[in-house]
């Protein structure tokens, strides 16, 4: 796996920044985007609404401009991570809502800098599949 940052996805004059891309080192093909924020400012849970819909908007331009199906997406603070996946094909075809959000796994409080180790093995069993 590879880490690079501020990748820039532009698509009908649209341009969305991503922190970071998780790509396969051998292949290239992009894995995750990531949107970092912190949901510990005054402005609480907004922000985290803000980082998914950031996300939201990162996955759905990848998929358009780079003609992909779907596309997962994380939104992390670091401590909690929430994973976000984008459906073409719950769009155009299925009609359905394309973008689904998972439950937050937190593996760290960030006031205590305790890891929660549970958590974060669940995090790694997901982000190995």
């Amino acid at each position: 796996m590879r880490l690079d940052g501020e990748k820039g996805i532009e698509q009908f004059g649209q341009k969305v920044q991503p922190d970071l891309t998780v790509s396969s080192y051998d292949s290239q093909q992009m894995n995750y985007i990531i949107e970092i924020k912190n949901f510990n400012t005054v402005k609480g849970k907004g922000i985290l609404k803000t980082a998914i819909s950031e996300n939201f908007k990162q996955l759905r331009n990848f998929c358009l401009q780079r003609k992909k199906l779907e596309m997962t997406g994380i939104a992390t603070n670091f401590g909690m991570w929430i994973f976000t996946k984008y459906s073409k094909t719950d769009e155009m075809l299925n009609k359905k809502t394309p973008f689904m959000v998972s439950d937050p796994i937190e593996i760290m409080d960030l006031k205590d800098s305790k890891i929660k180790v549970e958590e974060l093995q669940k995090l790694i069993l997901i982000c190995d599949l």
